[in-house]
């Protein structure tokens, strides 16, 4: 770590807003499977991820009621439950979560092929469903333009794809409510000032981490 540029409404010993950008004093490689366009975990033979491994990293007390916490990031590697497990195992429910989605690239800019079209039916989305989230051409607004860079070629079997929009549907499918899942709004290759984008910059583009805490009761 060569730098951090903690938040100015921090607060301590309570820890609120505590949020920092980190400049990495060496490249991190984030280029494999888990490096998407939005970072869902998913297995092919499982609706709902159980049984695939996921890094949960944090710097939390080391123990539950401790102070204490490490000088270091800690990581554990854990497996995902299914809903059913889960309900059984710690009473959780789809309705009780809340979901919040980070920047993505959208259907401004994210053109995918038949692949992509194909998997989304397998899912068992109908054509009406398809027809809301693939579109013959990009769908730019005045908050997400498209890229610059974008090619006004169109090819055949392509479609301008917003992963977003199905993301949440899958969500809404599982049992979570629509009212319990925020996004950010944002396309990452829409704003090259703020986000890092391979659709948008190819192999010298930078990657994103997402980060979650619970916030102390009372």
């Amino acid at each position: 770590m060569s730098q951090i540029v903690r938040f100015a409404g921090y607060s301590s010993p309570e820890h609120g807003h505590d949020a920092a950008l980190l400049k990495l004093a060496t490249a991190l490689d984030l280029s494999g499977p888990n490096a998407k366009a939005i970072g869902v975990v998913t297995a092919a033979d499982s609706a709902d991820g159980a049984g695939v491994a996921a890094t949960v990293t944090g710097w939390g007390t080391t123990s539950s009621g401790s102070n204490s916490t490490p000088d270091g990031l800690r990581s554990v590697v854990v497996n995902l439950l299914s809903n059913s497990a889960l309900a059984q195992q710690y009473g959780s429910r789809p309705a009780d979560l809340v979901v919040a989605i980070g920047p993505s690239i959208g259907a401004c800019c994210y053109e995918v092929g038949l692949d992509v079209r194909d998997a989304i039916a397998r899912a068992g989305f109908d054509d009406r469903e398809l027809a809301s989230c693939f579109f013959a051409h990009p769908q730019p607004t005045a908050r997400n333009p498209s890229m610059l860079s974008l090619s006004r070629t169109r090819r055949a079997d392509h479609w301008f794809f917003d992963g977003l929009l199905i993301t949440c549907r899958q969500l809404e499918r599982a049992g979570v409510p629509q009212d319990r899942i925020y996004t950010s709004g944002l396309c990452t290759a829409s704003h090259p000032d703020l986000f890092c984008s391979y659709r948008r910059d190819g192999s010298p583009a930078g990657r994103m981490a997402a980060a979650i805490r619970s916030r102390p009761l009372g």
